[in-house]
This record gives C-alpha cells, sequence and structure tokens, in this order.
C-alpha cells in the first residue's frame, strides 16, 4: 500500500514539476525558437515552417518525454555516450502542433517571448493559407512568401548572440 501510495505522489510531483512556468524557464534558457525554409525542387519556391526545440542530456529525458506526451513532437537521441559527454537528446516540435505549446507557455517566457511571439504569427499566417489542391499543404502566395521570410529574418536577428541588436519592430 505505501509503495502504490509513494508511486502515486512521485507520479503527481512530476506533472506538478512540469507546469507551464517550469517548461518556459527551461525554453527561456535552453530552448531554440526557429524557423526552417525549405527550398521545393519542382517550383523553385521556399517554404517556411516553426520550429522549438530543447535538448538536454539523459538525467532529464524523463522531463523531454513527458514533454513529448503533453505535447506531441519528436524525441531523439543526438549524441552518443562517450568518455567526456553524457549521451544527449534533443525535444522538437514542429508546425502547427507547436500553437498549443507556445500557447501555454507564452505568458510566462521572461527571455524568448518575442521568438515565440514570431513563431505564433508565422503559424498564424499559415494557418489563413488556402488548402492545395491535394488540401494537406498551404498554397503560398508571392506576398504570404515575403512575410515569411521577414519573419524567418526577424528570428534570426532575435536568436543572434553578442552584443545586443535592434531588432526591427522596437
Amino acid at each position: 500500500m505505501f509503495a502504490v501510495c509513494y508511486q502515486a505522489a512521485q507520479k503527481e510531483e512530476m506533472s506538478m514539476s512540469l507546469s507551464a512556468a517550469y517548461v518556459a524557464g527551461l525554453m527561456d534558457g535552453e530552448g531554440y525558437f526557429g524557423i526552417n525554409s525549405r527550398l521545393k525542387k519542382s517550383n523553385g519556391r521556399i517554404y517556411y515552417a516553426s520550429r522549438v526545440m530543447l535538448g538536454m542530456t539523459t538525467p532529464a529525458l524523463e522531463v523531454l518525454t513527458e514533454m513529448q506526451e503533453q505535447w506531441g513532437g519528436s524525441l531523439t537521441s543526438v549524441r552518443a555516450k562517450t568518455a567526456t559527454w553524457a549521451e544527449a537528446w534533443a525535444w522538437t516540435l514542429q508546425g502547427p502542433t507547436l500553437v498549443s505549446f507556445l500557447s501555454d507557455i507564452r505568458s510566462d517566457l521572461r527571455i524568448k517571448s518575442r521568438q515565440a511571439d514570431t513563431l505564433l504569427e508565422l503559424e498564424a499566417l499559415r494557418a489563413s493559407l488556402p488548402k492545395h489542391w491535394g488540401g494537406s499543404r498551404p498554397e503560398w502566395s508571392e506576398e504570404t512568401l515575403r512575410v515569411a521570410a521577414e519573419l524567418k529574418m526577424k528570428i534570426h536577428a532575435l536568436n543572434a548572440k553578442g552584443p545586443a541588436r535592434n531588432v526591427e519592430g522596437e
């Protein structure tokens, strides 16, 4: 009986530790917010999608696994254990599925809130696009491609390391 209660308490403690504020703190400190672009060779156009990633070593694998269970995405081993380094894992969330994740943590972000807003802006743009005749892919216009390219440049500037840079819109 004690073991069952203890296990339940451990599970409840873990769930409480993955509050939006806790995950926002992880993303502020260790997370990546970016916009991927891909050239489609058949028509020569570039397409855009949002991406968040959080990489950590094996001791944090349980946290990354719970994030995957709660918000989806993929969890992959990105570095094998060596004599000097621990095994590392990355949780990645892309495209429209990251909207609910960012909505959940946005109010608790302290450092990367503008990156989150930029990704949400791109995903709102993508959601507004008419669907290609097949129904699954968005149909990009020259104007929406221009806006997406500007958002990619903005996220790149926000993620730049080194001396503070003025990002357009400030």
